[in-house]
């Protein structure tokens, strides 16, 4: 097995798999009752439930292969659009950055394009020092998004997860963990998906959850509220002021819930 491209020998390309299931699915509706007078909705109506379940798993398939396509793309056009470069793609052509230009070119979301973005730029190919090309940071999220099994949805949530994992666990747990996501991909909903990532950094990171609780209680201490209309003309900065939750004794002119009214002593 040998790495070309930085892709191993012998896999087949996404836009290859792509024209195979559009011709597979073409087939499909083209071989239905009907299929040379009849409209694609007239079509549809009559066909069996079976028939329609299959179709609709056919598109999927499609959508997933060509948004591996996609991000394949968009990934060497961020490459392309590196700030680092002397002339970088998206700003010689006008545009803020790559995601910005591609949805602008696809008229997709902006959404869609970050993600084909974050997607490709991850699974890109990589090259050694001595030039030689190497296969991606990972690899099995890269075969499963080229041969359709892995949407550009969960792709992007579980490259996330490793991203976030990486630095507290070893290259072989880390295999591990993406094999496993992969694998969970194809049985959970993707809403599933992102709950059981969200949770794994936390069994990971040594310091837990309690920096990122601390850091959350620390914001809640404070906020910001617009000053009352005798506030603005009073004070010299005019707008707003911080309230703060005090947990200890209160001062005579604050509520019992810390907030600080204005004060009505000729020396406050």
């Amino acid at each position: 097995m040998s790495v070309v491209g930085g892709r191993i020998r012998g896999m087949s390309s996404p836009v290859d798999l792509l024209n195979e299931r559009v011709g597979a699915l073409a087939g499909l509706v083209e071989g239905m009752p009907w299929a040379d007078t009849a409209e694609l909705g007239e079509l549809l109506a009559g066909a069996k439930d079976a028939t329609v379940l299959d179709l609709a798993a056919r598109v999927g398939e499609v959508v997933r292969l060509a948004d591996a396509v996609a991000a394949h793309i968009a990934g060497e056009i961020e490459r392309r659009s590196d700030r680092t470069l002397e002339a970088p793609l998206a700003t010689r052509l006008g545009e803020r950055n790559a995601p910005a230009m591609i949805a602008s070119i696809t008229r997709v979301h902006a959404t869609r394009a970050r993600d084909w973005c974050e997607v490709g730029t991850r699974l890109s190919r990589r090259t050694a020092l001595t030039g030689e090309p190497l296969p991606s940071l990972h690899p099995v999220v890269a075969e499963s998004v080229d041969d359709g099994s892995l949407g550009i949805d969960a792709s992007r949530v579980i490259l996330a997860t490793l991203r976030q994992v990486e630095p507290f666990t070893t290259v072989e747990d880390l295999a591990g963990l993406e094999r496993f996501l992969v694998d969970q991909a194809a049985e959970l909903p993707l809403t599933d998906l992102t709950k059981l990532c969200r949770a794994l950094p936390d069994r990971f990171n040594p310091d837990g959850i309690e920096p990122r609780e601390e850091a959350a209680r620390a914001r809640a201490d404070f906020s910001h509220r617009p000053p009352g209309r005798d506030l603005q003309q009073r004070h010299p900065l005019g707008h707003g002021v911080l309230r703060c939750r005090r947990s200890g004794p209160q001062r005579p002119n604050a509520s019992p819930q810390g907030h600080l009214h204005r004060p009505r002593h000729p020396w406050g």
